[in-house]
């Protein structure tokens, strides 16, 4: 997966890095867009067994993703795939509105591209993504907020059980 921020097209400067959580929510300085690149391959294709081979493929990917890095700073945008760019340039954009609900709103977002109706391909995914109430900021550490107290409960039960056995021996009353 690549990412590309629309406001940081920089050489030699990774866009996470200015855009964090951080100045997204409390300098208020979020990308416009996000875009994403996303590319699967097949297990079989993946030389596992030969870590020589293993090695000269994973090169090439990183190299394919240096590209297409480079790609988008040029253009602002990723390069589609050739059999699909030729799909996209023969058929319109259309908007498909979607009803969700979100948060306990409903809310009602835009997409464009992917695969329409007929299960042909009309460009990259178009949508939107922001957030509908500073409570989704927080819902992000929620699990850490009720996970938290138990690693920690057992890790001081721990410190204190070995703490124990530790100064029964030393008083001899456990060998």
């Amino acid at each position: 997966m690549n990412s590309g921020y629309t406001d940081y097209r920089r050489h030699g400067e990774f866009g996470q890095d200015y855009f964090t959580l951080y100045a997204t929510y409390f300098e208020g300085r979020p990308p416009k867009s996000v875009n994403m690149h996303w590319r699967r391959f097949a297990i079989k294709d993946i030389p596992v067994t030969d870590s020589a081979a293993f090695e000269i493929w994973l090169r090439e990917r990183w190299f394919e993703k240096d590209n297409l890095l480079n790609f988008y700073i040029e253009h602002g945008r990723f390069p589609e795939d050739a059999g699909a760019a030729e799909e996209t340039k023969n058929s319109k954009e259309t908007s498909v509105l979607r009803q969700r609900i979100i948060g306990g709103q409903e809310r009602t977002i835009s997409t464009t591209g992917g695969t329409n109706a007929d299960g042909k391909w009309d460009g990259p995914v178009e949508t939107e993504v922001r957030i509908g109430r500073w409570g989704d900021v927080l819902d992000i550490f929620a699990v850490a907020m009720w996970v938290s107290p138990v690693v920690y409960c057992y890790a001081f039960f721990s410190l204190l059980m070995r703490w124990l056995l530790w100064f029964g021996k030393l008083l001899g009353i456990l060998r």
